[in-house]
């Protein structure tokens, strides 16, 4: 049985982590430079295992670490103001 075959067989049945998975591979010649990075990628696109980490925490912060993404901003983005205008668009008098 090959490395691939074993590693994925083990990781199949969580007899191993995927930092392991990922070292095992590495050390049989795929080409993974930093086995941290190549999980960043991973859990980068891990949409399906993103969803199931919110249904099982309700914790939208959890996802948004889990997938690399930078923390929800609480602020609102400024409201863009429209050229000829001082008065963003949501606070100007309704015309007519």
């Amino acid at each position: 049985m090959g490395v691939l075959e074993e590693v994925a067989t083990a990781y199949a049945a969580r007899l191993i982590s995927r930092e392991t998975a990922l070292r095992m591979l590495a050390e049989g010649g795929w080409p993974i430079g930093d086995v941290g990075v190549e999980i960043e990628r991973i859990q980068a696109r891990a949409f399906d295992q993103a969803a199931a980490l919110a249904d099982a925490t309700g914790d939208a912060e959890a996802v948004r670490d889990y997938l690399g993404m930078m923390p929800a901003d609480s602020e609102k983005p400024p409201v863009p103001v429209l050229a000829g205008s001082s008065v963003p668009p949501a606070e100007r008098e309704p015309e007519g």
